[in-house]
Formats: structure tokens, sequence, C-alpha cells
């Protein structure tokens, strides 16, 4: 496996950010839960499996070369980085 990664031609381009959810507001709570869901189902099937899978490999390589792993986030993203890594040090 080579040590230079493909990741970032997988990545959508920075024109292609879609409206954040939610857009509008409801009228109700079971409005907005059921457009939730849609949103979840709308973005579940844009994931590119291809995509994970090659990150898991990545990653498999990197901690069976015992190789350094840096990733990085700012709130979730940063609790999202510690766990594909397997940092609780909360150090990333």
């Amino acid at each position: 496996m080579s040590t230079v990664h493909d990741l970032a031609d997988l990545a959508p381009l920075a024109g292609d950010t879609p409206l954040k959810f939610p857009a509008a507001p409801y009228d109700s709570a079971a409005a907005y839960f059921g457009a939730y869901a849609d949103e979840l189902t709308r973005a579940a099937a844009s994931v590119e499996t291809a995509a994970v899978t090659r990150a898991a490999e990545i990653l498999l390589d990197a901690y069976t070369r015992e190789a350094t792993v840096f990733s990085c986030g700012n709130g979730g993203s940063a609790s999202d980085a510690m766990h594909i890594t397997g940092n609780s040090s909360g150090v990333s």
C-alpha cells in the first residue's frame, strides 16, 4: 500500500455545499422529525462505500506499520477525530 493516499480525490468540491438543515421552520416536532429522518436517509445514501473502505485500509495500514496518524477537528469533529485514531487523551 502506498504512503500517498487518494482520499482528497473523493472529497466533494468546495462549491458543492448543500443547504444546511433545517432550511425552513416546521409547524410541529413531528414534521421536523420526519424531515430530519429524510435528511439522514439522503445523507447516508450519499456516502461512497468505496471511500469508507479505502479510509479503513489506510488506517489499518498505518496501525500495522505503527505509523503516526494525525487527525483534527473542532467541536463534534474533534470527538470524531479522537475516535477514528483511537485516542482518548484529548490530543489529536
